[in-house]
């Protein structure tokens, strides 16, 4: 039998920089791998498979050759867990998590044992993966994606689908926006979400500009006039809307 292996682009720990959970600390596993092409993505490098994975220990930094175990990975998320004090979760980012759904399902069967939250971001198109890992994760942070900058394919219609699937589950949404977004399509995301449950949090992400892949601390691609208006549209059918950057990149955080 073939052993479970999976791609990890970096093990760390550090402060929740978007979204509902904005400011705590978290321990982060962030996996490798997406399929999409976001133009706002910060995390490009991790398209493909690393070669390596990044483990932070303090100011230490130690590269494992991928892929690693499950096992593996909690052990290095345990030693962090044993040196970080009081954590409010483990939050599984990327790239996209439930592009690796198998090792996901077995690291996280190991990691619950800890007693500690599992808070997952995800784009939430891996709908067979969703069902999959839903019942291990506590928190969900759903990044709906507009076509207009997410390379043109229109996912609503698995929004609609995804968003019965969570319906159980803790979770809000996150839909980011920028100068090149399309307001009617900003307009069907939020309407979807308002059919779905009015009251889910719902966070509006100014998009923050690149420049030769590296992030310009300050700046956003979006004029503050178009985030009042996304707003106001947002608020006209949702309950329980904020308007949140990415304030990790003004910390100088990871």
């Amino acid at each position: 039998m073939k052993e479970i292996t999976g791609y990890i682009a970096e093990i760390f720990r550090s402060i929740q920089g978007e979204g509902e959970y904005l400011g705590v600390m978290q321990l982060f596993l962030r996996m490798a791998g997406c399929s999409r092409q976001c133009v706002y993505c910060d995390t490009r490098k991790d398209a493909g498979k690393n070669r390596v994975c990044r483990f932070h220990d303090g100011d230490n930094i130690k590269e494992l050759t991928n892929p690693l175990l499950p096992d593996t990975v909690f052990s290095l998320v345990r030693r962090l867990l044993e040196s970080s004090g009081k954590i409010h979760s483990l939050s599984i980012t990327g790239g996209e998590p439930l592009e690796q759904p198998v090792f996901l399902t077995e690291f996280l069967k190991i990691f619950r044992k800890t007693g500690i939250p599992v808070f997952l971001e995800t784009n939430g198109l891996e709908l067979p993966a969703i069902k999959m890992v839903k019942r291990l994760v506590d928190i969900i942070a759903l990044d709906i994606k507009l076509p207009s900058l997410c390379g043109g394919e229109n996912f609503f219609p698995i929004y609609r689908e995804v968003l019965r699937e969570l319906s159980k589950k803790r979770f809000f949404c996150k839909v980011v926006v920028s100068s090149a977004a399309d307001l009617n399509e900003f307009e069907e995301s939020v309407s979807i979400v308002s059919e779905f449950d009015n009251s889910i949090p719902f966070v509006i992400q100014p998009a923050t500009l690149l420049t030769d892949n590296k992030m310009t601390l300050f700046s956003l691609d979006i004029d503050p006039d178009l985030i009042m208006k996304y707003y106001m549209m947002a608020s006209r059918y949702l309950d329980n809307v904020k308007v949140i950057p990415q304030c990790h990149r003004l910390l100088g955080v990871l």
